[in-house]
C-alpha cells in the first residue's frame, strides 16, 4: 500500500472490499488462484493471478497471471453452456450412485440428490443475477483513482 497519507484506511477497505466482491478464490486448494471479473458496459475482462512457486521456483499452476477480454454476452452464453452441460453430467453420476448397491456403506441417497437440486437452483439464481441489468453503477473514476493510490 502508498505511503500517501491521503490513502485512509476506510477507502482502502472499500477498494479492496469491491476487487474481493468480483474474486473466485480458491482458498480449499493450496497456492490455490484467484479469479476477478470485472464488467465494463458489454465487455467483461477476466483476470486471474497464479504464479504461485513451489521450491526450486517450479510453478503451481500452469496459467500464472493473466487477463482476458470478451463480450458480456458470449460470456453469459458460455456460462449457460457450461453450467447446463456441467449439471447435465452431474446428473448422470449421481444416477448411477444412486442405482449403485454400496454394500455396507452408508450413502444417504436422498440427500445427494437434493444437494444436486440445490446447486442447480443456486448456479441458475447466480445466472439470473448476470443476466440482468446491474442495479447500481460503477464510478470507474473513483474506483481508478484508488486503486492508482493504494498500489503507486
Amino acid at each position: 500500500m502508498s505511503e500517501d497519507p491521503s490513502v485512509d484506511m476506510e477507502n482502502y477497505d472499500k477498494t479492496i472490499e469491491w476487487i474481493y466482491s468480483r474474486t473466485l478464490t480458491a482458498g480449499h486448494l493450496t497456492f490455490g488462484p484467484g479469479i476477478s471479473f470485472f464488467r465494463n458496459g458489454n465487455n467483461i475482462s477476466i483476470v486471474w493471478k497464479a504464479d504461485y512457486l513451489i521450491e526450486n521456483n517450479i510453478p503451481v499452476w500452469k496459467a500464472q497471471n493473466g487477463q482476458l477480454e470478451m463480450d458480456y454476452k458470449t460470456f453469459i452464453n458460455e456460462m449457460e453452456d457450461f453450467g447446463s452441460r456441467f449439471f447435465d453430467a452431474m446428473d448422470t453420476q449421481i444416477q448411477i450412485a444412486v442405482e449403485k448397491d454400496w454394500g455396507t456403506t452408508r450413502i444417504n441417497k436422498e440427500r445427494l440428490i437434493q444437494e444436486q437440486q440445490e446447486r442447480k437452483a443456486e448456479f441458475r439464481k447466480s445466472l439470473a443475477v448476470l443476466k440482468s441489468e446491474p442495479t447500481k453503477q460503477t464510478d470507474w473514476d473513483l474506483i481508478n483513482s484508488l486503486i492508482t493510490k493504494m498500489f503507486a
